[in-house]
């Protein structure tokens, strides 16, 4: 009897050490399709736990394998020893909740995961706890309104729109106060659209449009009294000679035209920090030599009206 008790407790001790071994990464390797892990010496796909460390020979991360794939529970370790990252993962692929922290211990971010991709809100936090940030998920892309917040206050710094993890749509900017700062629009990563900034008290301070990352046209500021205050970019367009230089027209417009009109109106030409002139190219051909044919019927109507036949 005592023999076969013996027994039973040694395979006993056998299986819980073969469920429960432990080997370092490097003792594993893959074949064939690259995506399967056996240990060295082995047929069978690996089962078990796999750890890495630290030069210094420190704890960097365990995982769980089953059948050559991450399956259950991953850490990765400060080399203080406390948690870096933990996640779940299914049959070699994050499934389930996952957080990262702060050596502190404080949760630094949270996100769930489905089919290895991030899916539903990641929240973000400082190292006192704080909510920093809010971003939406979708099939492991960033989409929908994302928020973020200051890590002293928890106020509301700035909100953006995103769609497949880039910009589109609107931005907005915060005061510390909760005031609207400003408001930018975006397509595809790229300021594309109309621009507003805004004094704390809700005035408009200056406005203007974007397009392909650039100021469309006039960009103008405005003084708290709702008074213009400058102007930052000037647009003109102008017909001129053929034999005349584009230096020229530049230099004859700015004096003669731009900065008598600025100073009408007691705004400082000098502020003026771009200036599209021309921007098309050669301005040679144009009245209604230029506007004539089908396209150009509704132009000619417009600034000509009937003063000759068309068409």
């Amino acid at each position: 009897m005592k023999k076969i008790l013996v027994g039973l407790l040694l395979v006993s001790s056998a299986l819980s050490f073969a469920a429960t071994q432990r080997v370092p990464l490097e003792k594993l390797g893959t074949r064939e399709n690259g995506r399967i892990l056996y240990l060295e010496g082995q047929e069978k796909p690996y089962s078990g736990e796999v750890e890495r460390k630290y030069p210094n020979g420190k704890l960097l991360g365990v995982a769980t394998m089953k059948d050559g794939k991450l399956d259950g529970k991953s850490y990765e370790y400060y080399e203080s020893g406390k948690v870096l990252r933990e996640e779940t993962y299914v049959n070699g692929e994050a499934n389930g909740p996952a957080k990262s922290y702060h050596e502190n211990g404080k949760v630094e971010y949270e996100i769930n995961f489905v089919n290895g991709k991030k899916e539903g809100i990641e929240k973000g936090y400082s190292k006192t706890g704080v909510l920093v940030s809010v971003v939406p998920y979708k099939n492991g892309e960033a989409n929908g309104l994302a928020k973020f917040y200051n890590e002293q206050t928890g106020k509301l710094e700035y909100e953006i729109t995103l769609a497949n993890g880039v910009r589109n749509g609107s931005s907005k900017n915060y005061y510390p106060s909760g005031k609207l700062l400003s408001e930018v629009t975006y397509k595809n990563d790229i300021q594309d659209g109309p621009v507003r900034a805004y004094y704390e008290n809700g005035k408009l301070q200056a406005e203007g449009t974007y397009k392909n990352g650039e100021i469309d046209g006039v960009a103008t500021i405005y003084d708290e009294n709702g008074k213009i205050k400058g102007v930052d970019t000037v647009v003109l367009s102008v017909q001129h000679d053929e034999e005349v230089t584009k230096v020229k027209i530049e230099g004859d417009l700015k004096e003669q035209v731009i900065k008598p009109v600025l100073e009408k109106y007691g705004l400082d030409y000098s502020n003026v920090r771009k200036y599209h002139i021309n921007p098309t190219g050669r301005f040679v051909i144009g009245g209604p030599h230029g506007d004539s044919g089908l396209t150009g019927r509704k132009i000619i109507i417009d600034t000509y009206g009937g003063y000759f036949r068309h068409g």
